[in-house]
């Protein structure tokens, strides 16, 4: 799980390094350096002009969910405030690019991430909405979801 932190490539690997992050402070190991730079980028991603912002990777909202969880995990809630301002929703990859994602599964990945940092705060019950209306119009869920 640390080296899929620190070595993942390609266009989802800022989602699956955040997962990693999040999966590793969870239990115990966190690697701080790590969710330090890929924070530090993500912060700097989103100071960008939006013509500019194009061009600058970007993770998604669950990703900087699972990330701020993972500096909650580790007793520095403060360390990921930043990645939670203007959240949004989670928006999945394209079928063709990642048959595993999906909105209802990228929206329970934020869901889970909001609850460990603060379950009874306004971005979780917001998430939990949003969710409930997913699984109301979704069609028939995968295993993934």
């Amino acid at each position: 799980m640390a080296e899929l932190a620190k070595n993942t490539q390609g266009k989802d690997a800022l989602k699956t390094r955040a997962y990693a992050l999040y999966v590793l402070a969870k239990a115990g190991k966190p690697d701080k350096g790590t969710m330090d730079h890929l924070r530090d980028k993500e912060v700097q991603a989103q100071a960008k002009t939006p013509a500019s912002k194009d061009q600058a990777q970007s993770m998604s909202a669950d990703a900087r969910a699972m990330l701020a969880a993972a500096y909650s995990a580790t007793g520095n809630a403060k360390g990921g405030e930043a990645l939670l301002r203007d959240l949004g929703e989670p928006a999945s990859a394209p079928r063709a690019a990642d048959i595993f994602d999906s909105r209802l599964r990228s929206q329970g990945l934020l869901l889970a991430a909001l609850v460990d940092i603060a379950p009874d705060g306004p971005q979780a019950a917001e998430a939990v909405r949003t969710l409930a209306r997913l699984l109301e119009t979704a069609p028939v869920a995968s295993t993934q979801e």
